[in-house]
C-alpha cells in the first residue's frame, strides 16, 4: 500500500479520535480554557513517547511506523490548534490562562513522553518474560 495512504488512513483515525477526545473534555471540564486541546496533546504526547520506544526495540517496518507515529498520533496532535487557542487566550486578555497553556502543554508534554517511554520499557520487560 502507498505510504501516501498509510498515513492518510493514519490521520482519518487520529483525526477522529482528536474529535471525540476534545468533544468529551469539553463536555466535562467547560469551555473557558482549550481543555480539549491540552488533553489531546498529553494523550498524543504519551503516546508518540510509547510507540516510538515499542518501534525501536521490535517494530522493524517502515509502514507500519508511517501509519502510527506519522498518520494516527500526528493527526491526533495539532500544534497549531494549540498556537491559534494560546493566541486568542491572549486576545481576550486571559494572560494567566494563555501562561498556565503554554505551561501544561511544554513542560507536561516532555514529561508523559518520557513517561510513555518509562511504560512502554516496563511492559516490553513483562511481555518478554
Amino acid at each position: 500500500m502507498s505510504k501516501i495512504l498509510l498515513i492518510g488512513f493514519g490521520g482519518f483515525i487520529g483525526a477522529c479520535l482528536r474529535y471525540a477526545i476534545s468533544g468529551i473534555a469539553h463536555k466535562h471540564l467547560g469551555s473557558n480554557f482549550p481543555w480539549g486541546t491540552l488533553t489531546v496533546n498529553l494523550i498524543g504526547a504519551f503516546a508518540i513517547g510509547f510507540f516510538w520506544q515499542l518501534s525501536t526495540q521490535f517494530i522493524d517496518t517502515t509502514n507500519l511506523k508511517l501509519f502510527v507515529l506519522v498518520g494516527m498520533i500526528g493527526s491526533l496532535t495539532t500544534f497549531s490548534t494549540y498556537s491559534l487557542e494560546t493566541l486568542n487566550l491572549i486576545k481576550n486578555s486571559e494572560f494567566s490562562l494563555a501562561a498556565f497553556n503554554i505551561l501544561a502543554s511544554n513542560i507536561l508534554g516532555i514529561l508523559i513522553v518520557f513517561i510513555g517511554i518509562l511504560v512502554s520499557k516496563y511492559l516490553t520487560i513483562l511481555c518478554v518474560r
